[in-house]
């Protein structure tokens, strides 16, 4: 997630309307092993597992209080032909539109992480002192 998180920020910082990612069948192929033997098979399903279900479902729950939805985008994406010509190859590729309350939330810094503060008081003897180098707020959140 903190990869997306970054790529997001880019995007912003850069003037683009989406971040897209491949699938992973696509993410498959970069990576060849064994040419369809069993650890190519299990690869191939924990691609598909990571980048058609996993991210999309962490993106649509990150990207929903932004407005910001997951849907696949039809991408042109250059290919080398036998002669080095460049054709194009239309490639299915998910993506998350970066909405201007997105857009707004990368740009002045998204989350990184959040420590929710326990159910219960945390004892006077366990506070940080002030010269200490952890915060008193154990719900300081970190930044990107």
């Amino acid at each position: 997630m903190l990869g997306m998180k970054r790529a997001i920020r880019w995007a912003a910082e850069n003037g683009f309307d989406k971040v897209a990612w491949t699938p992973g069948e696509v993410q498959a192929t970069r990576y060849p092993e064994d040419a369809g033997g069993p650890k190519d098979q299990a690869r191939l399903a924990g691609m598909k597992g990571f980048y058609d279900e996993i991210l999309p479902s962490a993106m649509k729950k990150y990207g929903k209080k932004f407005g910001a939805r997951v849907e696949t985008t039809q991408i042109s994406v250059p290919v080398l032909a036998a002669e080095d010509i460049a054709e194009s190859n239309v490639q299915e590729m998910w993506s998350v539109a970066i909405t201007p309350k997105l857009r707004d939330e990368a740009l002045s810094g998204q989350l990184l992480y959040s420590i929710p503060m326990p159910d219960w008081e945390v004892p006077h003897s366990l506070h940080t002192s002030a010269t200490s180098q952890y915060p008193e707020d154990y719900n300081t959140p970190g930044h990107l």
